[in-house]
């Protein structure tokens, strides 16, 4: 008798295995990608950076123009407090004073544009904020998802490694070497069932004396073009 039962049953089990692996490295992949919750996490920063540079902006503006109302209240009580007499002195001032005042209009002008994109910027802050936080929860449960799986994947894996190892332990030495090494040959597939004189591995029809000697059970019989090692329900 050959020890095929056993090897069918490794290969179920090595099947199992290798469907568990898949998932272990697909949580792995994912575990790892949080490339879009770390670009949410840079458009918030960029857009903190650019609303403080809207608020210096603001605040610089803002400043100009209390500097330069305090220049115009100065030179009109000058012009409007009788301390200047000269005709002349009189109207170079009014002339200071009106050009002070068309650039105060022009700062104010500029003050409002620039309380404009601080509101744009701020409002953007915060729809950005909003979304990180929805990211951020979203990756959190995601985390707790797959790590709930991540457990129940390496759970079942120890099971499923631990049963191998038991029929293991029955196969001859030489047989399971030479299953391993196919094993890896044939991409996780080292049996093959033969079904209506078909090889299932490589689809090829089967002489007549093979599907004997592999029904005979006497030794291993090796599919002569997959190589993989040849069993029969019948």
């Amino acid at each position: 008798m050959t020890s095929i039962r056993e090897l069918i049953r490794l290969q179920g089990f090595d099947t199992e295995l290798a469907a568990r692996r898949s998932v272990l490295e697909d949580i792995e992949r994912q575990l790892s990608d949080s490339a879009e919750l770390e670009t949410l996490r840079e458009e918030a920063t960029a857009q903190g950076t650019g609303v403080r540079e809207a608020e210096h902006a603001q605040r610089e503006s803002e400043y100009e123009i209390e500097t330069l109302s305090a220049q115009i209240a100065t030179e009109e009580a000058k012009l409007y407090g009788g301390s200047v007499r000269s005709p002349k002195e009189l109207a170079a001032l009014d002339q200071e004073v009106t050009s002070l005042k068309t650039r105060r209009k022009q700062l104010e002008e500029r003050g409002m544009a620039a309380m404009g994109l601080l509101e744009a910027r701020r409002s953007e802050q915060a729809a950005l904020d909003a979304r990180l936080t929805e990211a951020q929860e979203e990756r959190r449960n995601l985390e707790v998802k797959l790590g709930a799986q991540q457990a129940q994947a390496q759970a079942e894996t120890a099971i499923l490694n631990t049963q191998r190892e038991g029929v293991a332990i029955r196969v001859p030495a030489a047989d399971l070497e030479n299953y391993n090494r196919l094993l890896v040959m044939k991409q996780g597939k080292a049996v093959a069932r033969i079904e209506r004189a078909v090889c299932q591995g490589c689809r090829i029809n089967l002489p007549m004396t093979i599907q004997q000697r592999v029904r005979s059970n006497q030794v291993l019989v090796q599919c002569p073009s997959c190589q993989r090692l040849l069993y029969t329900d019948h």
